[in-house]
C-alpha cells in the first residue's frame, strides 16, 4: 500500500493550502460514498485514502471535484423537485394558519397538564395533612 503525505499532496498546482486539501478530500470521499467512479485502484482502502491517492495523482482537482458536485445537484434537482409532482406535499404545514392551529393545540395541551400536575400535587398535600389514625 502506498503511502500518501500532505506534502505530497500540496504539490498539486491547485492544492495550495491544507485546508484546500481537506474540503476538496472530503468532498471526493463524498463522492466516492455516493457512487463515483474511482481514478485510482482502490484496493482496500479507505475512501479517504483513495481521494487523497486521486489527489496526489493529479487525476482530481478542486475544480473537478466542484464540477461533479454541480452536476450532481443538477441531477437531484430534476427528479427531487416536490412541488413539480401533483398531489404530493412536503412535509410540514401549508399555511400559516394551519401552524397557527397546532399552536394552540399544543398550548391547550400543556394549559391540561398544568391543570393535572396541580391536582395531582393538591391530592398530595391534602394526603399529608389529614392526621394519621393509630
Amino acid at each position: 500500500m502506498a503511502r500518501i503525505t500532505v506534502e505530497g499532496c500540496l504539490v498539486q498546482p491547485d492544492m495550495d493550502n491544507a485546508f484546500n486539501l481537506v474540503l476538496t478530500a472530503a468532498k471526493r470521499a463524498r463522492q466516492l460514498r455516493d457512487g463515483g467512479e474511482s481514478f485510482v485502484s482502490a484496493e482496500d482502502d479507505k475512501l479517504t485514502v483513495i481521494a487523497l491517492r486521486e489527489i496526489e495523482a493529479g487525476q482530481v482537482t478542486t475544480s473537478s471535484v466542484e464540477k461533479y458536485d454541480d452536476l450532481s445537484n443538477d441531477k437531484l434537482s430534476k427528479f427531487s423537485g416536490l412541488e413539480e409532482q401533483p398531489g404530493i406535499t412536503p412535509i410540514g404545514f401549508e399555511e400559516e394558519e394551519d401552524a397557527e392551529e397546532a399552536d394552540e393545540e399544543i398550548e391547550a395541551k400543556v394549559a391540561v397538564d398544568a391543570d393535572s400536575a396541580e391536582g395531582a400535587d393538591g391530592a398530595k398535600q391534602q394526603a399529608s395533612e389529614v392526621p394519621a389514625t393509630d
